[in-house]
């Protein structure tokens, strides 16, 4: 049995990296993080079933890594099982997030029980195997012309869309990873042939390949972007997480909330404003920031023992210098996964065997292992059995995007159905939820010839709407995407429903509460008040989303129009100049925008009012307030407040 056992951890070695689930979403990420748990659960089980009927030796290889990665894990499993279900749902299955570590502890546990002299050489041929196949891949998909890409497959509906940075890992970060790795231990091998003046032309040949394309993912990188939070923003962030929630952080794989709430004002000068990120710039910064210095710790001493518990000194300076890369660059999971490998499975690691023996009757049988197995399979058939949940709830969600973007109404609601009854606590499947149900409402209500049937399905369809949009704030209530999101449902409310209007600014409010630097979101909800003509209250949004971003061209054209709708001429056309600064000169918005200028300056001279042109492309003005549907519905009010609770995150720098 602990022949397969060592073939099936080889196998495993060489196989996640590779792994991916195109029937979901995000095949790459969460395919590979769900494929890794399961392949490491299967190994947890052909080791337990080896504990059994290897009765000559019924032992567990440990080491001082494996203790200090045990710590982690339950610093980790604290802070999961202390969130919210609709956060632990999310964070579950996120990659760096609590399933990750749990696999890759399960991963490391296996991979010292085959731990002997010559096994590192043996599984390396197999990873090596991987890593020449992803790099042909990754050769191909370069030398395709940029016009051919994408290429998709299939052609409707791809399961696969190969672009310019497709890569057989997933990710470059990923690929460069493997490569390195690799390149590593082969031009090991081919420095000690050099010295024994033996025949090195293998080694040279797979060196210079492997080689080749590295150095091509490196320019590729570099040419592209890395995609990552910068490291400023990280700092600031991790910076925040210490001074608010210095023990615990923000939890596990729960960087999303920590960078709605710490993120510094300067991030809205970068390009990527209007981004969010579930990782930071640093994989060390994310470890500080989700699990504060307690987390940080163990993970400190989890690499200083993987250090130390190399004999070799080949091994000592591969581990330590591969360790730091892994921690000063942003979280890689094939990363962590081979050098958790190099950690645990090295010729010359330092291992020490612990009896699994527990004599139980008069025989003195030992019940240790059959023990062992019985919590594995438990553990297994209850993880298992969610884990498939998961699964399932993420392919009905993805085939509701697909009909969503065939136009097909009734088959994306009924997709969505199923997705939530396999995943109920998934805040995401309810917010996509209530916006379908909202979007079919509207559809119904604007048909001229709407029958009495159809009102009543629109009511249905209306007060599901709002009760979606309230239950995914309250399963993730410390999101502002959740509480935005019911905002919006309550705005398009507006002339249906009694009372929507109040409660859309309440939902707007404490979204502004949880994403305190956002200028979009202060913008939304400028324009809702701007449309109801509070045009005061809007023009005081307006100045706060271009304090928050002075190069904001919509803010200042919004807050412009605001003060010209309180009679404030010199203001509004000093703004409207301000806009006008920021757009392309290219721009249909620039002409719209210098016509409007020249007739408000016209205005301004002549001391006469004068309307305003149409809305521009992206300079736009707030949308009207709903007036009411032909054929309005009445539909109840009772349950579709928002919550009674304001939830006030930690306070903010």
């Amino acid at each position: 049995m602990k022949t397969i056992l060592k073939i099936y951890s080889r196998f495993l070695l060489a196989i996640v990296p590779i792994m991916f689930l195109p029937i979901v979403i995000d095949g790459f990420g969460f395919g590979k993080n769900w494929l890794m748990v399961i392949a490491v659960a299967l190994g947890l089980l052909i080791w337990g079933t080896g504990l059994i009927l290897d009765k000559d030796r019924q032992k567990i290889n440990w080491s001082p890594t494996m203790s200090w990665l045990l710590v982690w894990l339950l610093i980790a499993s604290f802070s999961f099982f202390l969130g919210l279900v609709g956060v632990r749902i999310r964070t579950a299955t996120n990659v760096s997030g609590w399933g990750t570590i749990l696999g890759m502890v399960g991963a490391t546990f296996l991979w010292l029980q085959t731990a002997e002299k010559g096994e590192e050489d043996r599984a390396l041929k197999y990873l090596s195997v991987v890593a020449i196949i992803v790099a042909l891949v990754s050769l191909v998909v370069f030398l395709i012309p940029t016009k051919k890409l994408p290429i998709n497959f299939p052609t409707n509906n791809p399961l696969i869309s190969i672009t310019s940075r497709w890569s057989l890992v997933g990710e470059s970060m990923g690929e460069l990873w493997l490569l390195v790795v690799v390149v590593w231990a082969w031009g090991q091998k081919l420095w000690i042939k050099i010295k024994s003046r033996e025949k090195y032309i293998g080694e040279a040949v797979v060196i210079g390949f492997l080689l080749v394309v590295t150095l091509l993912d490196l320019y590729k990188l570099f040419k592209t972007g890395w995609g990552a939070l910068d490291l400023r923003s990280s700092w600031m962030i991790a910076v925040e997480a210490l001074k608010q929630k210095p023990l615990t952080g923000s939890g596990v794989g729960n960087f999303l909330e920590a960078f709605y709430w710490w993120r510094p004002v300067q991030f809205n000068s970068s390009l990527a404003w209007a981004n969010v990120y579930q990782w930071s710039g640093s994989w060390l910064l994310q470890i500080w920031t989700e699990l504060g210095l307690v987390g940080l710790m163990a993970w400190v001493f989890v690499w200083w023992q993987g250090w130390k518990g190399q004999i070799e000194r080949k091994n000592k300076i591969k581990v330590m210098i591969l360790g730091l890369v892994l921690l000063i660059l942003p979280f890689s999971l094939v990363g962590l996964w081979l050098w958790l490998w190099l950690t645990a499975g090295s010729d010359g690691g330092k291992t020490k065997e612990v009896g699994a023996s527990f004599k139980v009757g008069e025989g003195g049988v030992n019940a240790a292992p059959a023990a062992v197995l019985v919590l594995i399979i438990i553990g297994v058939a209850v993880g298992g059995y969610w884990w498939i949940r998961i699964l399932l709830g993420e392919i009905y969600f993805r085939q509701s995007l697909v009909a969503a973007s065939k136009n097909d109404g009734g088959q994306t609601y009924n997709l969505q159905i199923k997705a939530i009854s396999q995943n109920v606590n998934y805040a995401e499947y309810r917010r996509a939820y209530s916006q379908t149900n909202i979007a079919l409402a509207q559809s119904m209500l604007s048909n001229k010839d709407i029958s009495e049937e159809d009102k009543q399905k629109a009511v249905v369809l209306i007060q599901q709407a709002v009760r979606e949009a309230k239950a995914a704030v309250a399963l993730d209530n410390q999101n502002p995407l959740y509480w935005t999101n019911l905002a919006v449902i309550y705005k398009q409310l507006i002339g249906l429903v009694d009372g929507s209007t109040d409660w859309g600014i309440q939902a707007y409010s404490q979204a502004i509460v949880l994403d305190p630097i956002n200028p979009a979101l202060r913008l939304d909800f400028g324009g809702l008040l701007y449309a109801m003509g509070r045009f005061d209250e809007a023009d005081r949004l307006f100045e706060q989303a271009v304090t928050l971003k002075n190069d904001f061209a919509n803010g200042w054209y919004n807050w412009a129009n605001a003060a010209k709708q309180q009679k404030k001429l010199t203001e509004a056309v000093a703004r409207l100049s301000q806009a006008l600064s920021l757009v392309s000169p290219e721009s249909g918005d620039y002409e719209k925008a210098s016509g409007e200028l020249a007739t408000w300056k016209k205005e301004l001279e002549a001391s006469s009012p004068t309307t305003t042109g149409t809305t521009p492309e992206t300079l736009k003005l707030p949308e009207a307030i709903p007036s009411g549907v032909k054929g309005k519905v009445s539909v109840p009010k009772t349950g579709l407040e928002p919550p009674a609770e304001k939830v006030v995150p930690t306070p903010t720098q």
